[in-house]
Order: C-alpha cells, then structure tokens, then sequence
C-alpha cells in the first residue's frame, strides 16, 4: 500500500535532487524500480535553461538518451504532448503501434532493465508540460500494481511537475486557483466516478458543456485530465 502523499511533501522540495529522492521512496513503495520525469515545454515567458530530465535511471541509459536526443524519437515523449489520460507502456500491444525507429528506443530501453510501466502526462497552468512514469524490471506487472493506486499516482506526477516547475523557474504554485459554482460542481461528480454523460444528466446539461467545464478546471488546477483534476481539487481543499 502506497503511503499518504503528505510523507513525501513536494511542495516543500529544494532542489531536483530531493526531488528524485522523495519519487525513488514513492517509487519504491508501490514496488517498481525506477521512475522519471520529463519537462517538455516550460511555462508561458520562460525558456529552457536546459533540458529537464529527472529519474533513477541508469546512468549510462541516461547519458544515451539525452546525447542522442532520443526525446525526438521517443514514443513515450510523443504521447505526452497530445494524450491526457495515463497509458501502460512497454508491452507488445504498445509497441507494435509505432515506426521501427521510435520502437528501437523502447527495446534499447529493455537492455538496461527498463521494461514497462505507466506514464502520466502532467500539465501547468500556463502551457507548459511533461510526464512522469513508474517502471518496472519485468512483463506484465504494471497492471496489477498500478490499477488500485492510480488517482494517487496521478495526484503525485502533478505535484511532481508543479514542484520541478516551480525549481527550475522559481513560479509560484501555492496561489490558490478561482473555480466556478458550476465547475466545482462538476469536479465534484467527477471526483466520484461519474462520465461526463452521467454528470449532465445530473445537472440537467448537455455533455459538451460539462466537457468544457472539465476543460477549464484542468486549465486553472494545472491538471491533464478530470480524475487529476478532482483529486487536486480534493488536495487543495476545493470540494
């Protein structure tokens, strides 16, 4: 059983290294052996100081990946800018989808113990975003690990990227964010398993305007989808 988020405290975090520290213990907890973080776009107004790249990963697996710029080609890295929703990766079903180019970095991967896991595509408030996953050493183990922790794992890749983000270029994420009436509504059906088509039935709405709502609330909350959106919700004490 994972412990609760607040043994790990982000929020509070220094520096990347205690970063990587408090997401090794994370990591270690749920029972997979490596994890790693990357920032894809940084905030609206800032640039790059450099890539931001954070993990337990071998260091010889780290130092090819960064010199051969394999973000470029990396399947992982694709799905994070355009997919919300975590996604299992690394099993055969995954990597049949992809040119041979970007399949050869998952199977190089392989070579140093880097097999499967989930991935959590993490968002900000204002447009930047990354991932985080978990990774496991052996086949078909992400399932059964990660399917009763997922929201907990989701809340812990945002407060993940709020805390890099807030590093790396000094924002502030304590500012807490203006819901309205009727999104915090809708946070509140979402954060008890409801679809979108069930929260409109509820409130007596149509799907696309509780979808637009959803929308805003990932956009102020710094959330890539509703179910990290309501348990920040949750967290920060909004509903």
């Amino acid at each position: 059983m994972l412990a609760g988020l607040d043994d790990y405290d982000l929020d509070h975090a220094t520096d990347t290294s205690e970063l990587v520290t408090k997401a090794q213990a994370f990591s270690d907890t749920l029972g997979c052996g490596n994890f790693a973080y990357i920032l894809l776009r940084p905030p609206n107004g800032k640039s790059d100081k450099e890539e931001y790249f954070a993990t337990n990963y071998p260091t010889e697996w780290v130092s090819r990946y960064t010199e051969r710029n394999y973000k470029l080609y990396d399947p992982i890295a694709k799905l994070y800018s355009h997919n919300r929703l975590p996604f299992v990766w690394g099993n055969k079903g995954f990597i049949g989808r992809f040119k041979k180019s970007e399949r050869a970095i998952l199977h190089e991967a392989r070579a140093f113990n880097l097999i499967e896991g989930y991935a959590i595509p993490t968002a900000g408030p204002e447009g930047d975003f990354g991932g985080f996953l978990v990774c496991f050493n052996i086949a078909d183990a992400t399932f059964d690990a990660v399917m009763k922790q997922r929201a907990q794992l989701q809340l812990f890749a945002a407060q993940f990227h709020a805390a890099a983000i807030r590093i790396q270029f000094g924002a502030d994420t304590k500012i807490a964010p203006k819901l309205s009436p009727r999104e915090l509504e809708v946070l509140k059906w979402a954060s008890s398993g409801y679809s979108s088509e069930a929260t409109a039935d509820k409130l007596g709405l149509t799907s696309p305007t509780i979808n637009y709502h959803i929308a805003n609330c990932c956009r102020k909350l710094g959330a890539s989808n509703k179910i990290q959106a309501a348990v920040l919700a949750v967290r920060k004490n909004l509903i």
